[in-house]
């Protein structure tokens, strides 16, 4: 199901199938609820043509562009087990990685300056 920008509910697309991309690429800062915290800046096609069923199983066929093609892509990326991270170059894919992390080390229950060997509590 997706919101896009023009509806107003959201849509319900079952089977989603990017069937055509332009060749030309936006930049834009994304982020994801599966790494938060996490954003970074991702090249992703500035329109789509996307192949989909309906909530009844009628075939729709969406051309898209600008943040609903980014959206739309995002989410295709997931049902394919891809995150927004994995568009990145390797070394910045790691900093972010390792980045993510330690905030989430030193988030944990538990995790005060005192049990990492510090003299305080962490505040």
């Amino acid at each position: 199901m997706v919101n896009l920008s023009d509806d107003e509910a959201p849509r319900v697309l079952l089977n989603p199938e990017i069937v055509e991309r332009s060749p030309e690429l936006e930049v834009d800062t994304e982020a994801c609820l599966s790494l938060p915290g996490l954003e970074a800046e991702v090249a992703r096609a500035a329109w789509v043509r996307v192949r989909a069923q309906d909530e009844g199983g009628r075939d729709v066929l969406l051309e898209l562009e600008g943040l609903d093609a980014r959206l739309l892509q995002h989410e295709v990326d997931h049902l394919d087990g891809i995150l927004f991270i994995d568009h990145l170059p390797t070394r910045e894919r790691r900093e972010l990685l390792r980045r993510y992390r330690e905030v989430r080390e030193s988030s944990a229950p538990g995790s005060s300056s005192r049990e990492r060997g510090g003299s305080r509590p962490a505040l």
